[in-house]
């Protein structure tokens, strides 16, 4: 998503309004925890680009990451970031910057920041007087999307054989009753869901969703690469310079057919946005590819987190449309393509950059994973719908 605004000052000041508003005081990081950022930082800057560079490239690039850092220490002081997330920003722009370096993108100054917030998800905004340029996550679309990982590789291990042969079309009917012969799984994604959007339990998501970063190098690749591909698609609208209404191409997905046979187009601003978002998209998927080959990742593994990454934004959406409005059904976004539309025309930006048959295992695994993480939400809807009930039935005051 892109945002203007007019000032860094008023971009302060709403970041501040709105993080005094959203965080409990139990879950803001302790003065030393925040003051242990910089150095944490300091040595994994080093470390990385010592790996990536030659001795003195490394030292030149080190001192423009310091000088990063220490602006964004500066502009925004108060220590009330999410850190779980935070930090993972911070790790996740340095490889994105070495890829966009190998691919030849022109990679802006962007500072990184969190706000706990259920209607922003991520967005890239640049503020018109000053030009200074942000990229900010809401910490509750990073910890479901982290946890939704556990559930998939939970749920992936019930799945029967025939399904892990990775037909063209995944067998959506063998996907539900997997997940129905599993009920601790699909139980397991509901808990994810309601925890975060009824009681708001950051502090317990992040404590359980880092406790999981062990030796499943699988849920590592897929946690990094759904962060890697986020960051890449926000960063991806400053170099496409959306900001501008520079020209994107056509993505040829703005009509659309009513089920009486009535065709609807979009209005020309929600067309560019579309249009935008794509873009994106396509940027966001190279800069995580670049990011696969130089880690040695499976590209279809890669391709999985990146599938997660946009069904869990879409659901989540939907969760919370469902919350507040009681309806399973929900419009178009005027700002975003809908999750199978974007996932095809990454499917189609596979097919046209890599080997087919590299290509055609990415896509399979990819249908796959989207369609389990489509049962698991079904799954979910009574719930939903059942609190949205609940809530409208409390005693007015």
């Amino acid at each position: 998503m892109i945002s203007d605004t007019h000032s860094i000052a008023e971009s302060v000041d709403l970041y501040r309004e709105w993080r005094v508003r959203s965080f409990p005081s139990s879950i803001r990081p302790t003065s030393p925890l925040y003051d242990s950022l910089w150095g944490e930082a300091e040595s994994f800057a080093r470390t990385i680009f010592k790996r990536h560079n030659n001795a003195g490239a490394a030292d030149a690039l080190f001192e423009k990451e310091v000088e990063y850092l220490r602006l964004l220490l500066e502009k925004v002081p108060d220590p009330t970031r999410e850190p779980f997330t935070f930090w993972t920003l911070i790790e996740h722009k340095i490889a994105v910057e070495i890829a966009a370096k190998t691919l030849g993108y022109d990679m802006p100054v962007v500072l990184l920041d969190t706000i706990s917030d259920l209607s922003i998800n991520a967005f890239a905004l640049r503020m018109v007087d000053s030009g200074h340029q942000a990229i900010v996550l809401d910490p509750y679309l990073h910890h479901f999307l982290c946890l939704t990982v556990d559930v998939v590789l939970e749920a992936w291990q019930h799945l029967p054989r025939h399904l892990l042969n990775f037909d063209p079309i995944p067998d959506s009917l063998a996907v539900q009753l997997a997940v129905d012969r599993n009920p601790k799984v699909h139980e397991q994604f509901c808990r994810i869901l309601l925890e975060l959007l009824l009681r708001h339990n950051l502090e317990a998501s992040a404590a359980h969703a880092t406790a999981r970063l062990g030796p499943n190098v699988h849920r590592i690749i897929l946690q990094q690469a759904a962060q890697i591909f986020l960051l890449g698609h926000e960063y991806g609208h400053f170099v496409g310079d959306h900001f501008a209404g520079k020209q994107t191409p056509d993505y040829g997905i703005n009509i659309f057919e009513l089920a009486n046979g009535k065709r609807v187009e979009q209005f020309e601003d929600e067309k560019r946005r579309w249009n935008d978002e794509c873009h994106a998209d396509e940027m966001g998927a190279s800069l995580l590819f670049e990011t696969a080959r130089t880690r040695k990742w499976d590209v279809d593994v890669a391709f999985a987190g990146l599938e997660i990454f946009l069904s869990c934004r879409e659901h989540l959406e939907h969760a919370k449309h469902i919350l507040s409005i009681g309806s399973t059904d929900i419009p178009p976004s005027p700002t975003h393509p809908p999750a199978y539309t974007r996932c095809e025309v990454l499917r189609q930006h596979v097919k046209r950059t890599m080997a087919q048959e590299v290509a055609d295992m990415a896509n399979r695994v990819g249908m796959l994973v989207e369609c389990l993480v489509k049962v698991l939400f079904e799954k979910a809807l009574p719930y939903l719908v059942a609190e949205h009930i609940r809530r409208e039935q409390r005693p007015k005051n």
